[in-house]
């Protein structure tokens, strides 16, 4: 699922997220569940706003959640956050197996 706070949802956006949240399941079959937040935090007053994309992975018996990659733009902290899952999942020998 995909949930876009304090912000209008974007299609461009949610298009991007939808193909790498399937990449990554293509590359790790155990992905059981991907859930995804996207939230437009404006505290930062001097450097504009920030987007904060969050992941909860579920897998076969574990979970994996890759918390605040924050950047101006939203579609950079998208890749960022998938690119963390991606290197969390990967290390993760069982994982990889399938287990």
């Amino acid at each position: 699922s995909i949930n876009f706070l304090h912000m209008d949802r974007s299609d461009a956006l949610e298009v991007l997220l939808r193909e790498r949240a399937e990449k990554l399941g293509r590359v790790h079959p155990a992905i059981t569940a991907c859930n995804v937040a996207v939230q437009a935090d404006g505290r930062h007053k001097h450097q504009g706003r920030k987007y904060v994309v969050k992941l909860d992975i579920h897998l076969k018996g574990k979970q994996v959640a890759i918390n605040h990659i924050a950047n101006e733009d939203p579609f950079v902290a998208a890749r960022d956050v998938f690119d963390a899952a991606r290197r969390a999942l990967d290390a993760d020998s069982e994982i990889r197996q399938g287990h």
